[in-house]
């Protein structure tokens, strides 16, 4: 007898876009997780798998019971509720409001007097009676981008739902869900003639353990993991026979895996004289629009030969192998025609055609931003130190967004910058130069290659920020999740060559000049709203590699654009945080900010401060530290600098004896106005030496 059953759960649907599968993937897990919790089922493992038509949920041992919690409620106090042995009004209202009978109320005492309680029993119940409600609960909460509303009863999804599975152990549960009702069967592959799949168990299994055998049987793999380790092992089989390597792209074998339920491979050609073409067109023409696998030899060089993958069993594969072929040669064909076509015209010449493209209709033509990406490559080439002369600055910038004129580019916008490269390199414009229209998109993100040379760092730098500052400018930065332009991954890519190449700028300075050049008009606020999107950038990138938010913060207040020394110090930080010396400067940072807040309050903020008047000091301790901040404050300006953090804060854990002595034998509120002035211009100092660090009072210790 099976003690603990498992749930086995099958939404079969409309073909789903692999995008929506992947999500489902993703967010399932953790939705199931936290349902069952809030149901107080207790249960071993969950499985999640998706296909084209089927989400399928497998969570194995659930305790046939739910849990049991004795939740106690205090109510009013024995004062209130009870007057001459009998329950008030406020008893009565505390019973009703909790659905209590009055005689469940008893007395308990605490540290705080008595008062009166009940306690109620939560859980018990079976789970199978409520697991139809937890399955509808587990599905609603599936979020999409786009949804449809496909019955009366208004349910949305992406796709419309065919059939359910709703499976306890042996036991089929009756539900009805978005208007669909639960059945025991479910259905094939749905390239053949659709056959039905009744779930049931035998002596050994229940029907949950058997579904996946009974489906495979069937020439269905459930679980897409599974199903991807056999696609990557037939395609190892093929090309191990003849010495060949596939395209091991794994967001295009991720894809394939997801639009097939069973995977065949079949080896196809094409005729060798498209190989003229650039490799990356090839390629491109053969994952983007139809899923094909190029292969490579053993000197990695692209073949006259592909892999399609067929969804079912290996019937009928001369068809498919001819089939796959014809339309690949139709798509080669085409790209032919576009790559012969684009070189009849000057690459160089294209820049006029920008003009006629609008990037932005509230900032103008594709023209208008290469200007503007030139006018930045003008502004960072003299502040980084790169110093190219102006024409190569100029050639450059006429160039790098020609190919979005191109036939190829418009057919296979994914080949954007590529193309450039080699539009560039056909009409004689030097390597250099031409590297530049493909590079200067990298990195595409914060876990992407850099460019290689520096003027491609350059053009990457003033592109990237040029996309940045035009969506602030009209005031369309990402918010929350929804990202259309992929400005997060844009700013991620920026802040990777800045924090690589040791690139520190202005932020405001940046801004205020590209507004000027714009002829748009700026404030403070939305120079905020840039310095907030990349600060938060920065936060999301590094906590997603193990630093504290808290730390993060710390070090990134009153971030301008120093991206380099930011992290740097981040990193420094990070390291010293369990350091016994540090954490005592940050208590001391906490002393200094709240007796300048006290300072401020009591004093002109303007006369804090100025400079330190060393006629008014009195005291040995005040004559040290002024002494010690001076001598400090050279070197610490310096290793800020050349990066040097760890060099810095060990500097400041040095002036620490001074200033604990200054703050144990010297009072700095003085009953003398212009004493107690001048030894807040002291703290003062000392603060702004702390602020080479970050604002330490945001570390918890």
């Amino acid at each position: 007898m099976i003690k603990n059953k498992s749930l086995l759960v099958e939404i079969y649907v409309e073909e789903f876009p692999v995008r929506y599968l992947l999500s489902v993937n993703k967010q399932l897990p953790e939705i199931i997780k936290n349902v069952l919790m809030e149901y107080k089922i207790v249960y071993g493992e969950i499985e999640v798998s998706v296909s084209p038509i089927r989400l399928v949920i497998y969570v194995n041992n659930l305790e046939e019971k739910t849990s049991k919690e004795i939740i106690e409620t205090i109510g009013p106090n024995t004062n209130i509720g009870i007057k001459n042995n009998e329950f008030t009004g406020a008893a009565i209202g505390f019973a009703k409001k909790y659905s209590i009978d009055l005689k469940n109320l008893y007395i308990k005492e605490t540290n705080k007097g008595k008062f009166l309680a009940f306690k109620k029993i939560f859980g018990g119940e079976n789970v199978k009676d409520i697991l139809a409600e937890v399955v509808k609960n587990i599905i609603s909460k599936l979020s999409f981008d786009k949804t449809m509303v496909w019955n009366e009863k208004r349910f949305k999804f992406p796709r419309p739902i065919r059939n359910i599975l709703i499976f306890y152990g042996d036991e089929n549960i009756k539900a009805t869900i978005a208007g669909v009702k639960t059945t025991d069967t479910t259905f094939g592959l749905k390239t053949l003639p659709v056959k039905k799949i009744k779930i049931k168990g035998n002596s050994s299994k229940s029907a949950t353990e058997r579904y996946f055998e009974l489906l495979e049987n069937e020439c269905v793999i459930v679980n897409h993991e599974k199903r991807l380790v056999v696609l990557k092992n037939m395609l190892e089989n093929i090309c191990s026979n003849k010495d060949l390597k596939y395209d091991n792209d794994n967001r295009l074998l991720e894809e394939i895996n997801l639009l097939v339920e069973y995977p065949t491979c079949v080896l196809c050609d094409f005729d060798k004289i498209f190989l003229k073409l650039p490799k990356e067109v090839i390629s491109t023409c053969m994952k983007t629009k139809q899923k094909f696998i190029p292969l490579y030899n053993s000197n990695n060089d692209l073949i006259n030969s592909f892999i399609g993958v067929k969804n079912g069993s290996s019937e009928h594969l001369i068809n498919v192998k001819k089939g796959y072929e014809k339309v690949l040669v139709a798509r080669l064909n085409d790209a032919k025609f576009f790559y012969e076509t684009d070189l009849k015209t000057d690459f160089v010449k294209r820049v006029e055609l920008l003009k006629d493209i609008i990037y932005n209709a509230k900032i103008g033509s594709l023209y208008d931003k290469v200007l503007r990406i030139k006018f930045l490559a003008q502004y960072f080439n003299k502040k980084i130190g790169y110093n190219f002369e102006e024409n190569i600055l100029s050639q450059t910038a006429s160039i790098i967004k020609n190919d979005v004129t191109t036939l190829m580019v418009q057919e296979y916008p994914e080949l954007q910058g590529i193309m450039g490269k080699f539009y560039c390199l056909e009409q004689n414009i030097s390597d250099e130069i031409a590297v530049v229209c493909q590079e200067h998109y990298l990195p595409k993100s914060f876990d992407d290659i850099l460019p290689k040379n520096n003027i491609s760092i350059l053009f990457a730098i003033s592109s990237k920020f040029s996309d940045i500052l035009d969506n602030v400018i009209i005031n369309n930065l990402p918010s929350g999740t929804s990202d259309p332009f992929g400005l997060k991954k844009v700013a991620d890519g920026l802040i990777k060559i800045m924090v690589e190449k040791r690139i520190d700028v202005s932020l405001k300075d940046i801004f205020e000049k590209y507004c000027d050049f714009c002829s748009k008009k700026y404030d403070d606020n939305i120079l905020d709203l840039l310095k907030n999107f990349l600060r938060q950038r920065v936060e999301n990138i590094y906590t997603s590699n193990g630093y504290k938010i808290d730390e993060i913060r710390a070090v990134m207040f009153n971030f301008d654009g120093e991206f380099s020394s930011k992290i740097f110090c981040l990193e420094t930080v990070n390291r010293y945080r369990n350091n016994i010396e540090f954490n005592k400067l940050i208590d001391i940072y906490k002393r200094v900010k709240n007796i300048l807040m006290q300072g401020k309050q009591k004093y002109n903020f303007e006369q804090i401060v100025q400079e330190i008047d060393k006629n008014l000091l009195k005291l040995s301790q005040e004559n040290f530290l002024v002494s010690k901040i001076s001598d400090s404050y050279v070197k610490i300006k310096q290793f800020y600098k050349e990066k040097k953090f760890k060099e810095l804060i060990d500097e400041i854990i040095r002036l620490k004896p001074a200033i604990d002595n200054f703050f144990e034998k010297v009072l700095v509120f003085d009953k003398e106005d212009a004493v107690a002035i001048n030894r807040l211009r002291i703290v003062n100092k000392v603060l702004i030496i702390f602020d080479y660090i970050g604002k330490l009072e945001l570390i918890q210790q």
